[in-house]
């Protein structure tokens, strides 16, 4: 993984995209999260574990995979706390788990044959008034959601070099286990980057589902917020809803990146999100 930032810079750079977002286009951002990892313990110590982590996270779901759980974090315009909200869950529930003799994994993909585990964030934007403008009309309609989710896309396969710690991170992204698989969106479906899941216009979001659970969520804050930004301040073609597998020859798509050497070689060589990066913050005054 390239770090770009520490943790903290990273939230201190949080910080100014919310303020760009504000100050310049009027949105306020909302935001929650879903971190799914692995549990390899007796039951006993899985039901204690699940119960305690409660006091760093809004409820524990069951996931699909075979003793694979996720942390809930529920939608907050504090933005910059909830990453170090999520990095002490996950400190938690390693230690613990350790301590009585169990294994929380927090791996991308612990095993082959099982589902991967992602870091989800599921974001709004919203209004002076406090409304959320990607309710307005319908998904496809919605210029504002578009605009995000074009930008979103344009910079997902770059960010996979900031996001990934290693070549292993990549094995998540291949089809039928509910991963994004290449560089799309969709309504309910599981098989894109951006997924919108089915809801009253009023509760509609961008989930990002790009990050793997082992990932710095700091990172992946600010990379979903500056792919916003990016679609918001820069004229983007609109990409098309995809309505099947994302994987399926037919859409002939762009297929996320296979190792650490691809996403190094094109984060250098296409300069997108570093660019813009550099101009954001300037303006920013960091």
């Amino acid at each position: 993984m390239y770090s770009l930032y520490t943790q903290a810079e990273y939230i201190k750079h949080i910080e100014s995209l919310l303020e760009r977002l504000n100050s310049v286009h009027g949105y306020t951002v909302y935001i929650g999260a879903e971190i799914e990892f692995y549990l390899h313990c007796e039951q006993e110590v899985i039901d204690k574990v699940l119960k305690d982590v409660l006091d760093y996270c809004d409820r524990v779901e069951k996931e699909k995979g075979w003793k694979q759980f996720e942390l809930v974090f529920e939608k907050t315009n504090k933005i910059e706390s909830i990453a170090t909200d999520i990095a002490a869950a996950k400190n938690f529930l390693v230690f613990e788990a350790r301590r009585l003799e169990g294994r929380a994994l927090f791996h991308s993909k612990p095993f082959p044959d099982d589902y991967g585990s992602a870091m989800h964030f599921h974001l709004s934007l919203h209004d002076e008034y406090g409304d959320n403008v990607f309710a307005e009309g319908s998904v496809d309609d919605n210029k504002i959601l578009q605009k995000c989710i074009s930008g979103i896309l344009s910079t997902a396969a770059e960010s996979l070099y900031l996001l990934c710690k290693d070549d292993a991170d990549y094995n998540r992204f291949v089809p039928k286990f509910m991963a994004p698989t290449h560089v799309s969106w969709g309504g309910n479906n599981r098989s894109t980057v951006v997924r919108i899941p089915d809801s009253a216009p009023e509760s509609r979001r961008i989930e990002y589902r790009l990050a793997s659970s082992n990932n710095d969520p700091a990172a992946a804050i600010f990379l979903v917020m500056l792919g916003l930004l990016y679609g918001l301040e820069n004229e983007l073609p609109i990409y098309p809803r995809i309505y099947g597998n994302a994987y399926d020859e037919q859409y002939s798509l762009q297929a996320l990146l296979k190792s650490m050497s691809e996403a190094k070689n094109l984060f250098e060589k296409d300069g997108k999100i570093a660019n813009y990066i550099g101009k954001i913050l300037h303006r920013a005054g960091n």
